[in-house]
């Protein structure tokens, strides 16, 4: 019996480093993440990958420069580094 608490034991001592390992990546990376979609905003930015969908609505995903007039005054602190663009109909890719 002692044995199999000490296998069970050993291997969530094996496990726990991966898992901290992940949660200290994550933490390293984590951006700021817009709480809801925002519509209709003057977005400044370069253009970073154009995807073309096949249900008509392609994505744009811009670095971003510079967030218009935003109701609830977001810091630029509090920006994403990245935005993606939804559009709806079929539109020729950046040039």
């Amino acid at each position: 019996m002692p044995q199999k608490g000490l296998a069970l034991g050993g291997a969530l001592l094996a496990l726990a480093p991966g898992f901290a390992n992940a949660k200290l990546r994550a933490e390293m990376v984590r951006a700021p993440v817009l709480q809801s979609a925002l519509r209709y905003v003057d977005v400044t930015g370069y253009v970073e990958r154009f995807e073309t969908r096949a249900d008509k609505r392609d994505r744009v995903t811009l670095r971003l420069i510079s967030l218009g007039d935003v109701k609830g005054a977001l810091e630029p602190s509090q920006w994403p580094t990245k935005v993606r663009i939804t559009i709806a109909g079929r539109v020729s890719p950046p040039q």
